[in-house]
């Protein structure tokens, strides 16, 4: 991954679609680069897995917040 300030320990990020697929690696490796990471999708255990996955890699905080982009 390239360097980007934004990229930084401590820093914040975002992720929708978050329970798999590109979603969920994108919020392991943020998790891994130590950010502090918010795992947003539907509701359910696969959300929550996901959270506890990605936090087991780094140092950061990581949040799942149930979340349905489809109806903003």
């Amino acid at each position: 991954m390239p360097n980007h300030p934004a990229l930084a320990s401590g820093h914040s990020a975002v992720i929708t679609g978050a329970a798999s697929g590109i979603g969920l690696a994108a919020a392991k490796r943020f998790a891994a680069m130590d950010l502090n990471v918010m795992l947003a999708d539907l509701a359910g255990p696969r959300l929550e897995a996901a959270a506890a996955e990605a936090a087991a890699l780094g140092k950061g905080r990581v949040v799942a917040q149930p979340t349905d982009v489809s109806r903003l």
